[in-house]
């Protein structure tokens, strides 16, 4: 619990809005808002869409270290 507390406090947000629509073990939900977000898509901006992602993917596990020693402050 208390890792959650330092998350959100890193986040400067509240555990509610840290955890409402948390949906972690549900792939299948993330899956379909995923599939829904794309339903109103170009075939361009599915692909500058997918692009992005995989940037951001890519951005995210890079910098998970300074996340940590982020978290390590509080």
């Amino acid at each position: 619990m208390q890792i959650l507390v330092t998350i959100a406090q890193a986040l400067e947000v509240s555990l509610d809005e840290l955890l409402v629509g948390n949906q972690v073990k549900n792939l299948a939900e993330y899956s379909n808002e995923v599939a829904r977000l794309f339903e109103d898509c170009s075939s361009y901006e599915k692909r500058v869409l997918f692009e992005m992602l995989v940037a951001m993917k890519s951005v995210i596990r890079d910098n998970k270290e300074l996340l940590r020693k982020e978290l390590e402050k509080f």
